[in-house]
């Protein structure tokens, strides 16, 4: 599983006497405190096209904001005046970020070099940034769980799994074997194995979180801000079938407006929103 951390450059923070951030308004005032390019971004996020890029990301801030994306009649509403505050609110940390396109792997590349001071990304993107070898700034974070909007707090939660493949295995025989694999590969002994090995944020087990060998393996910091955002997680996305199609167009408009607000061009939030709800509208009338 996966969900939202805060990763920050704690001596920029000392240095400067800056409290952690605890909600959004704080968040963006750190952002800007920080923000001098090109030496120094305030934050990094996603902004390139998809549904599991920005549209992935965005979809926290949907819901801190308010909004969501359907209502309990199943019609698409992500172009309400709170997705509008919640597009306005990213847009401004678009502004503050090395590029308007960033893919998730941009934006860890960038905190893990040094040119940015605060970010929210996945918990598992820890293994990397406390790595000598890809990490210039791996003595010198700070980990929190994500700053709270007008609706609190929300980790956007992802399951990563192994399945039983129809076609690979054909035979009982087969299945029975690739269960037994799997049974074996995320048993409680081998995700500790996992932990003891140096990929231990690739687990699923409560008890493996809270074992003595992962807290001997990562900052007590850190340790507590997973803690906390897993209990705020929440799966903020459409789980139907057609979401990949509906997420996907709303990343393009998403993109065009991130570019555009980077660029200091005029742009349309409503229009973009509205444009996209009648494309979900679309597709799941068929």
């Amino acid at each position: 599983f996966e969900g939202n951390v805060m990763f920050y450059r704690k001596d920029l923070f000392e240095r400067d006497g800056i409290a952690v951030p605890q909600t959004l308004d704080e968040y963006l005032e750190v952002v800007k405190h920080f923000h001098n390019p090109p030496e120094l971004y305030g934050t990094a996020v996603r902004g390139l096209r998809g549904s599991g890029m920005n549209v992935w990301r965005f979809s926290p801030y949907l819901k801190m904001f308010g909004g969501q994306y359907l209502d309990e009649n199943g019609v698409p509403v992500f172009n309400s005046p709170e997705a509008v505050k919640a597009v306005e609110y990213y847009i401004e940390l678009i502004k503050h970020s090395p590029s308007p396109t960033l893919s998730w792997s941009d934006a860890m590349d960038n905190f893990n070099a040094g040119k940015v001071a605060i970010v929210e990304y996945a918990n598992l993107k820890m293994d990397y940034t406390m790595d000598p070898k890809g990490s210039v700034v791996y003595d010198k974070v700070g980990y929190s769980k994500p700053a709270a909007g007008p609706m609190g707090a929300i980790s956007n939660t992802a399951v990563h799994g192994l399945g039983i493949s129809v076609a690979g295995c054909p035979t009982e025989e087969l299945k029975v074997a690739a269960g037994k694999f799997i049974g074996w590969f995320t048993s409680k002994e081998n995700e500790i194995r996992k932990v003891v090995a140096g990929s231990g944020l690739t687990n699923a087990r409560k008890s493996t979180f809270a074992s003595p060998e992962f807290a001997a393996a990562y900052p007590a910091e850190f340790v507590e801000a997973q803690v906390e955002m897993m209990k705020i997680q929440q799966m903020c996305i459409l789980q139907i079938p057609e979401w990949p199609e509906i997420g996907d167009y709303l990343g393009v408009k998403l993109e065009e407006l991130f570019t555009k607000a980077y660029a200091g061009q005029s742009y349309d939030i409503q229009a973009a929103l509205d444009d996209a709800v009648a494309y979900a509208k679309e597709v799941l009338g068929k």
